[in-house]
């Protein structure tokens, strides 16, 4: 099959027109061309029917719409008698779609300087309820795994709202908390749970977690090793620190925290603190491992005698005497006796 370029002039698109090489004769109409891509494949009667062994044609099926901006099926031919109606409307059509990207556009930059905007009033509004409100922690009453976080608050003079609740109190609350645990921890109606993950943050923020990288490792490994340790001895700590009723299980556990998981945790505390000639473990002063160790060696004393045990190891023995003659822990300590 030839073909032979038709020049039409002005903007419309170039056109062809089909010749038929056995007949000699021209096929008439024509065909518009807008854009040519490998496609759905839409066959035209009128050139398959004129010119035998035609090249099928393949088309885009999607216009775009500047109106709506989104994709339209079209799937049709244009033809020489849809050109004539097209250039009537092909610079109307143009400057309508450019308003209408320009408008747009406009649209687009306003909605996001009024996003950025509102962005910033509110964090100035948080920025502002931030300081003007305190840290609050709900525990249970008495100690429990909430004492460490009330230690690195007084440690660090932070002031905060210590609200204790007694069971019942806890069990109306429990199914609105996260992971319906203690303690939580709560500002500007936002609450936080897990022990772990609260000591970890409120030390890196009250700058209790040593100064250089090294140490930030050894107080991290040293804190992780000690929660270990108590989560694989949860049964013989529990009933020593809560003082068990039952008189043989008591014994038992007493018998467990001195022969068998004290000695080799007061030993690799003593070496830690002794590498850094001491009084903590962190040679650049005082951090969460060392308030952790001294509260959990604490909380286990009130129902255990280890004088005798802790007489072994003289570095541990100092950081307990300069933690609990702090200003801050002793003021802290004498209050809550007070009470």
């Amino acid at each position: 099959m030839g073909s032979r370029r038709k020049s039409t002039g002005g903007n419309r698109d170039d056109q062809f027109e089909p010749e038929d090489e056995s007949s000699g004769q021209r096929v008439n109409r024509m065909i518009y061309l807008g854009m040519v891509h490998p496609g759905t494949f839409a066959p035209w009667d009128g050139l398959e029917a004129t010119v035998p062994n035609a090249a099928p044609l393949w088309v885009i099926g999607n216009r775009y719409s500047s109106t709506s901006l989104s994709f339209s099926d079209t799937n049709q031919y244009r033809t020489e008698e849809d050109d004539d109606e097209d250039d009537e409307d092909s610079d109307e059509e143009e400057e309508k779609y450019e308003d209408d990207m320009l408008n747009i556009m406009r649209a687009q930059v306003n909605a996001e300087r009024k996003m950025r905007k509102l962005m910033r009033i509110n964090k100035r509004k948080d920025e502002e309820e931030w300081k003007s409100s305190n840290y609050k922690l709900t525990s249970l009453k008495g100690k429990g795994d909430a004492e460490l976080i009330r230690l690195l608050f007084v440690v660090a003079s932070e002031p905060f709202t210590d609200e204790r609740l007694t069971k019942e109190e806890w069990e109306e609350r429990k199914s609105s908390t996260p992971y319906q645990s203690l303690p939580i921890l709560s500002r500007c109606r936002k609450q936080w749970g897990e022990t772990g993950a609260i000591v970890r943050m409120l030390a890196r923020k009250l700058l209790l977690m040593g100064v250089l990288n090294d140490e930030h490792l050894i107080v991290e490994a040293t804190y992780e090793r000690l929660r270990r340790l108590q989560s694989k001895n949860s049964r013989a700590i529990s009933w020593v620190i809560n003082g068990e009723k039952n008189k043989e299980k008591l014994e038992w556990a007493q018998s467990q925290l001195l022969h068998v998981i004290l000695p080799p945790a007061l030993k690799e505390w003593d070496q830690l603190i002794q590498k850094t000639r001491g009084p903590f473990i962190a040679a650049s002063g005082m951090t969460m491992a060392d308030l952790a160790i001294v509260d959990f060696l604490d909380q286990c004393s009130s129902h255990l005698m280890i004088d005798t045990l802790m007489s072994d190891y003289m570095a541990v023995i100092d950081l307990i005497t300069v933690i609990k003659n702090n200003p801050s822990v002793r003021k802290y300590s004498d209050d809550r006796h007070e009470d």
